[in-house]
């Protein structure tokens, strides 16, 4: 019995440490997609650096300069 105890408590201090480390890069910034279904208009992928803080629970995030640059407009000039 206490190979499986031994086994089951070396997966759950593994999966602990990959978490610890991946809370590590998030908190260092790291540079995710935001996704968003435009419904008819499709799947956009928004590229945002984001940064994890936890010492006041907030994600902070700074949008693609590339995509400011770009209109948000949906709808055209012409006639209906």
């Amino acid at each position: 019995m206490t190979g499986v105890n031994d086994s089951l408590f070396s997966e759950v201090l593994a999966r602990s440490t990959s978490i610890r480390d991946a809370l590590d890069r998030l908190k260092n910034s790291t540079v995710l997609f935001k996704i968003r279904d435009k419904g008819v208009r499709g799947v956009k992928a928004y590229r945002r650096k984001y940064r994890l803080d936890l010492a006041d629970l907030k994600i902070h995030y700074v949008p693609n300069k590339t995509m400011k640059s770009q209109a948000n407009c949906a709808a055209g000039g012409g006639n209906f």
